[in-house]
């Protein structure tokens, strides 16, 4: 047995971290279960579609009070640089599947609203997306429409419509 303290069987968290700045990628949440599958296959409760990730690479099982990360993959899966096979789960574990594959991390509570847990375990406002500049979007878009290639095409696509409309009718 390990010095892992017990979990209630209550909502899991999984979070798919960039592992470059630490932030949420993607997150799922789960109700009261004991077994929740994690692999590239669109079946699995956690899917993740990487070249590193098996089609069931591992599961995260409950058992005795205590979350348990088990690997079945055939790249592994490695906590704190270490490959395991079978691993007890603390709130907050972060595990990698394969050698150089996508991070997860491991809550046994839900967030709380507008929470985000990162690799360094600072919280702060949930920004997933980037920030667009409205002003230099659309100068962008101006500089491309206005172009004679660009009003080329868009005569081309007039003409067509027309051979089109005129063929069907």
């Amino acid at each position: 047995m390990s010095n892992s303290p017990a979990f209630a069987l209550n909502t899991i968290t999984v979070q798919l971290m960039d592992s470059a700045s630490g932030r949420i990628v993607q997150l799922w949440q789960f109700p009261p279960r004991e077994t929740i599958s994690i692999g590239r296959a669109t079946e699995q409760d956690v899917s993740i579609v990487d070249p590193y990730v098996s089609r069931l690479h591992a599961e995260l099982r409950f058992r005795d009070g205590q979350w348990w990360l088990v690997a079945l993959g055939r790249h592994g899966v490695l906590v704190n640089g270490r490959d395991v096979t079978e691993t007890p789960l603390a709130d907050g574990t972060s595990f990698r599947l394969g050698g150089s594959g996508p991070i997860l991390r491991f809550y046994s509570s839900p967030l709380a609203d507008g929470e985000e847990r990162t690799l360094s375990g600072i919280k702060e406002s949930c920004e997933l997306l980037p920030q667009i500049n409205a002003a230099k979007r659309d100068d962008e878009v101006r500089g491309i429409v206005e172009t004679d290639y660009f009003q080329k095409l868009r005569q081309q696509a007039r003409q067509l419509r027309q051979k089109r409309d005129t063929d069907a009718g």
